[in-house]
């Protein structure tokens, strides 16, 4: 009579230990591109500065009428990145949402499945291979690859006109 009893018992114990450590891995491997409050990150287009999200290495855009500093994650993009600085470049709009420049090598990062960013994100678009800061709202984009968040000089960074210079260094 106890066999069974002891039988149920660890059958049942086990598969909720197997549920629950299920549920801890998916949660530690969830992207933190992904897991960004978009409101929160609303705040960046104002210009107000927003407190550090992720720990990283930080780099400076010095241009024109300011500067704008952001933090990345270490991934290959970012070392892509990092390998070429100080560099001098041009800075372009896309889409009305976007400030992109090309580096003099294009950014790793390619083959990569994408994601939905929000204002403020840096990332790299694998498909050109240049370096994207999001000043407006843009969807889910194939081919994009999450680098960092920009933590102040947003709006000046946005306001460049076509044609604007800016350096980029390691702070």
């Amino acid at each position: 009579m106890w066999l069974p009893l002891l039988f149920c018992i660890v059958l049942f114990g086990c598969s909720g230990a197997s549920t629950g450590r299920k549920e801890t891995a998916t949660r530690v491997s969830s992207p933190p591109a992904q897991s960004r409050d978009r409101e929160a990150a609303a705040g960046t287009a104002s210009g107000e500065t927003v407190p550090p999200a992720i720990v990283g290495t930080r780099i400076r855009l010095t241009f024109a009428g300011g500067t704008a500093e952001a933090v990345l994650e270490e991934n290959a993009a970012t070392q892509s990145l990092l390998t070429q600085l100080p560099a001098e470049v041009a800075i372009e709009d896309f889409a009305g949402a976007e400030k992109i420049a090309y580096l003099p090598q294009d950014l790793a990062g390619r083959g990569e499945a994408g994601y939905d960013p929000a204002v403020g994100d840096v990332a790299c678009y694998g498909p050109w291979g240049n370096l994207v800061f999001f000043y407006g709202d843009q969807p889910y984009a194939q081919g994009l690859y999450y680098m960092g968040r920009v933590e102040s000089g947003l709006q000046q960074l946005a306001a460049l006109p076509e044609g604007s210079t800016a350096v980029i260094e390691r702070v």
